[in-house]
């Protein structure tokens, strides 16, 4: 599940996996944005999913709640060279 994030004037993509129980973080500038607020509004965005999709989601893969998946920063992501195209990385790491 692909999940877009704007933290402050920032976009990063945060990834569930499902099958691994992973949240992965992909950020095009790493260093905009407290790691720790960045950790804390994803849990948030687990936590709305758990009560969005339980029934539909969680319990088809037989899946545990997203708050109790696992957050890694993905430290290859592509990085971007300005302070501006943040959306634009979010879009083209989707479709990649």
């Amino acid at each position: 599940i692909f999940v877009p994030v704007l933290l402050g004037s920032h976009f990063f993509l945060s990834v569930f996996d499902l099958k691994k129980e992973v949240i992965e973080i992909w950020d095009s500038l790493p260093n905009c944005v407290d790691p720790i607020k960045r950790g804390e509004k994803v849990t948030l965005i687990a936590k709305e999913l758990d009560s969005i999709f339980f029934e539909a989601v969680m319990r088809r893969f037989e899946a545990t709640m997203f708050c109790t998946f696992t957050i890694v920063e993905v430290v290859n992501a592509p990085r971007q060279e300005n302070g501006f195209d943040c959306g634009l990385f979010v879009l083209k790491l989707m479709t990649c």
